[in-house]
C-alpha cells in the first residue's frame, strides 16, 4: 500500500488523486504552531508518526481477557490475586475451611477425659467425662486413683458404664483425708494452738486451719495458719485478736493438680 505525505495533496499517485485534509486552524497561536510542527514532523518522518499512531491505540485499546483468566476493568491496571492465580486462592479458601473444622475424634477410642468440678468436698459425688464416639452401647471402666507418696498411686474405686450419645460418665464418692476433734488450746507460755487429729494421715501432708473471727454479728475471714501432721495430729500456733473465732481444718493435696485421678479404658 502506497504512503502519501502532506507534498501529495492535489497530486496522482498511482493513478489516484491525493486530497490532503487539514483539521480547521485554531485561534490559540500557540496551538497552530504546535500543529504546524506535528504536520512537519509527520511530512518528514512518515513512518515514525504511524508508529506513534499505532502505539497510541494499543495503550487504548481495552485488555483482553485470556482463556481461564479474569481480566481486570477499565480503571483497574491489575487483576486480583484470584485472577491471577485462580488455583491458589482456592488452596488458601480451602485451608482456611479445614483451620474452622473441629478436629474429628477418631471412631472407636476414648478421648478427653475429665472431672464434672475443679474440686469436691469429702462425701460429695464427684463426675468423670469421657468422649466415645461411635461407641454408643459399649462399656467403660472408669478407675479412679489417689496420691499415695512420691510418684506412687493407688486404687480407690472402680465403677462402669455404658456409652450414650457419643460419651460416657460414671461417678464415685470422694473420701478425702478425714480430721478430728478439732480444737484450740492456750499452752503455759499463754500462746493459742490450732490442734486436728488425723488418724490416718501420712505423717508430713500438710494441713490448712482456715480461720474467722466475729465483727459486728458478721464472720471475716482471717489469714489461714498451717501445720504438719506428725504422729497423728497437726498443730499451728496463732495469734488472735480478743472476741469470737472459729476455725476448721483440711489437709492440702501435695499434687498441683490435686490427689484425686482417673482413666478409662474400653472393656
Amino acid at each position: 500500500m502506497s504512503t502519501y505525505t502532506a507534498s501529495d495533496d492535489g497530486k496522482v499517485v498511482d493513478g489516484r488523486i491525493v486530497v490532503w485534509i487539514r483539521p480547521p486552524r485554531s485561534s490559540d497561536p500557540q496551538e497552530e504552531e504546535r500543529a504546524a510542527t506535528q504536520e512537519s514532523t509527520a511530512a518528514q518522518n512518515p513512518g515514525q508518526a504511524k508508529d506513534e499512531e499505532k502505539k497510541g491505540e494499543e495503550k487504548q485499546e481495552p485488555e483482553k481477557p485470556e482463556p481461564g483468566k479474569l481480566a481486570s476493568p477499565a480503571s483497574q491496571q491489575k487483576t486480583s490475586t484470584a485472577a491471577q492465580k485462580p488455583g491458589q486462592a482456592k488452596d488458601k479458601e480451602k485451608k482456611g475451611e479445614e483451620k474452622q473444622k473441629p478436629e474429628k475424634a477418631e471412631p472407636g477410642k476414648l478421648s478427653n477425659p475429665s472431672w464434672h468440678s475443679e474440686s469436691y468436698e469429702h462425701g460429695e459425688k464427684a463426675e468423670m467425662l469421657v468422649e466415645a464416639p461411635w461407641l454408643d452401647g459399649r462399656k467403660v471402666r472408669f478407675i479412679v486413683e489417689r496420691h499415695a507418696a512420691g510418684e506412687e498411686w493407688e486404687q480407690v474405686a472402680e465403677v462402669t458404664a455404658t456409652v450414650s450419645g457419643g460419651r460416657a460418665k460414671a461417678s464415685v464418692e470422694i473420701k478425702g483425708d478425714e480430721l478430728k476433734n478439732p480444737r484450740c488450746v492456750r499452752e503455759q507460755s499463754g500462746a493459742l494452738v490450732l490442734v486436728a487429729d488425723a488418724p490416718g494421715v501420712r505423717d508430713g501432708r500438710e494441713v490448712e486451719f482456715t480461720i474467722e473471727n466475729e465483727v459486728n454479728g458478721q464472720w471475716q475471714p482471717q489469714a489461714p495458719a498451717k501445720g504438719v501432721v506428725k504422729l497423728g495430729k497437726a498443730e499451728a500456733q496463732v495469734a488472735l485478736p480478743k472476741g469470737k473465732h472459729r476455725f476448721h481444718a483440711e489437709v492440702l493435696p501435695e499434687m498441683a493438680d490435686g490427689n484425686l485421678r482417673f482413666r478409662a479404658e474400653l472393656i
